[in-house]
């Protein structure tokens, strides 16, 4: 309970300081447009890039989310494909335990090989506990899981690679149409 006390303070605090900065430089944009005549694609290109420069607790936590549920898909495809039909409540937790092992890696800056063992073992630690099988059936689910993510996500990212190819399909149109 005190856990979530602690991130819910961080939380507020963290995002009316982003509110602050991101008032302050509307009212920069704003300025400068009317100082000086400017293009509206400049201006909607220096406030994109201003809201990637600052990062927001809202945008890390919808990224650890779809990142959880992305490994949720994964843990229940392996789990079903191993032990058949499994209920997906399940796998909510399965995904989110790698999820969470990622951002405490990022955030404290350690070595990705020894966040990603973590995770495993942890992926490991709680399909074993949830499905209640032996250790290896769960070094098995565990391996199958791991696998399943590589392979989805490559996909994933190869389908957005050739959609990034089109031509006319540069990532400056999509945000300007």
């Amino acid at each position: 309970m005190n856990l979530i006390l602690v991130i819910s303070f961080l939380f507020e605090q963290t995002i009316f300081i982003s509110i602050i900065r991101l008032y302050s430089q509307s009212i920069a944009i704003i300025w400068e447009m009317m100082i000086a005549p400017v293009q509206l694609d400049v201006c909607a290109a220096y406030l994109i890039s201003t809201l990637q420069v600052t990062t927001s607790p809202l945008r890390i936590a919808g990224t650890v989310a779809s990142f959880a549920l992305f490994l949720t898909v994964t843990g229940h495809i392996a789990a079903r494909n191993v032990l058949g039909d499994v209920p997906i409540r399940n796998a909510f937790i399965i995904g989110a335990v790698p999820a969470l092992v990622a951002i405490l890696v990022t955030t404290f800056n350690l070595n990705s090989f020894i966040g990603l063992a973590v995770a495993v073992i942890l992926d490991w630690a709680v399909i074993r506990t949830l499905y209640e099988q032996s250790s290896s059936m769960s070094a098995y689910i565990t391996f199958i899981h791991f696998v399943v993510s590589i392979i989805l996500a490559a996909v994933l990212y190869a389908v957005l690679a050739l959609i990034g190819s089109f031509p006319g399909w540069s990532s400056y149109r999509i945000l300007h149409k």
